[in-house]
């Protein structure tokens, strides 16, 4: 039960309190006044408590500019994405913030914003391109060409992937990966619920999360 938690913010950064009988372990480091320092949703049991929290969900209409949400349409273990509209070019876009929003750790809002810069400095037709990067209400977020499809996690899933196929996928997704390791980018979790699909079938590549920018290619394997 953590209804206990107590968070508070001072001078910018998060502070985290439970109640003892919770008796969880957490990496954070404790201070003399029982408080925890937040660096990181370390302990897998308040991962998932914050999961269930508003923290990063806007209502249809939210403005979080320079956009308004429409709607959420991905959440995952480090991210939520909302599909929405770009207020002034009137046209739609993603836009992924961190889901533990307020609460995301110093590592975790880097970690965020190297994914947005990894996928930005790569210009490429078979890459999800990133538009903006921002912060709302203290939550981190950036956005993000809006890929109408499905990935190829779930065209695998439903057995429509011919072989020949296959091997045009294949081959596409090999020359994107290797412009980008010739751009000193390593994705590094590179997988099928990775690779989005757009109307025509074309496979664009996605979350960088985890990608590794390097500046010497002789490092790429």
């Amino acid at each position: 039960n953590f209804d206990a938690v107590y968070v508070a913010k001072v001078d910018g950064t998060h502070l985290l309190r439970l109640d003892s009988s919770v008796g969880m372990r957490l990496q954070p480091h404790a201070t003399a006044t029982g408080k925890i320092l937040l660096s990181g949703i370390a302990d897998e049991r308040l991962a998932e408590w914050l999961e269930r929290q508003p923290l990063s969900r806007y209502a249809p209409g939210t403005v979080i500019e320079p956009a308004a949400v429409l709607e959420e349409i991905a959440r995952g273990g480090m991210g939520v994405v909302y599909k929405a509209r770009q207020r002034g070019l009137d046209r739609i876009v993603a836009l992924k913030m961190i889901l533990s929003g307020q609460f995301a750790s110093r590592e975790y809002v880097q970690r965020f914003r190297a994914e947005a810069s990894s996928a930005a400095i790569l210009q490429h037709p078979n890459i999800v391109a990133i538009h903006e990067v921002g912060v709302h209400e203290d939550q981190h977020f950036f956005s993000m060409d809006y890929i109408e499809g499905k990935s190829l996690s779930g065209l695998i899933q439903e057995n429509e992937v011919t072989p020949r196929r296959a091997a045009e996928f294949v081959r596409t997704i090999a020359e994107t990966m290797q412009f980008a390791h010739d751009s000193g980018v390593v994705h590094r979790d590179l997988k099928p619920a990775n690779i989005l699909l757009d109307k025509r079938q074309r496979p664009l590549i996605t979350d960088f999360g985890l990608a590794k920018q390097v500046s010497n290619t002789s490092q790429l394997t």
